[in-house]
């Protein structure tokens, strides 16, 4: 195993992250999937809460705050692996040298790699353990229209 995944609520102080991450050593302790915006990670990665910095992109502000969290973390040598899958995450991953490698996780039953199924069209899967990117505008993704609902 090499990491424990936010054990506790985003909200909670890097004092009670500190302690956990001292107390399950050697395993790491990662952090940031349960957190909204990049200014909660400031305290967090100065003060030690953390092993492995986790944001969820889209939660956490989208690209842009997560150029701000890997360059945080950068400064104290922190791996940068965002949470979950998705397109944003793997080019975000492709961009920075803070981040070896991306989450990949979709349920199914545990024989093959099965592509998401839900409102985006052109995502990439893995294949043999890597993602190939599009270089088409848009991150090479489009809405699946057909699975749109008028709101109304």
């Amino acid at each position: 195993m090499d990491w424990i995944e936010d054990p506790l609520l985003g909200d909670e102080s890097p004092a009670n992250y500190r302690e956990i991450r001292e107390g399950i050593k050697p395993i790491q302790l990662a952090v940031g999937n349960l957190m909204w915006g990049n200014s909660r990670f400031h305290s967090l990665i100065n003060e030690g809460g953390a092993d492995v910095i986790q944001p969820e992109l889209q939660w956490a502000g989208g690209l842009t705050a997560g150029l701000r969290i890997a360059a945080m973390a950068r400064g104290r040598g922190l791996p940068v692996i965002p949470h979950t899958a998705g397109v944003y995450s793997y080019h975000f991953t492709m961009a920075h040298i803070e981040a070896p490698f991306a989450e990949y996780y979709v349920p199914g039953d545990g024989t093959r790699v099965k592509p998401k199924e839900h409102v985006i069209i052109g995502e990439p899967p893995p294949i043999d353990g890597y993602v190939t990117l599009s270089g088409e505008p848009g991150f090479g993704i489009e809405l699946d229209r057909n699975l749109l609902v008028p709101f109304g």
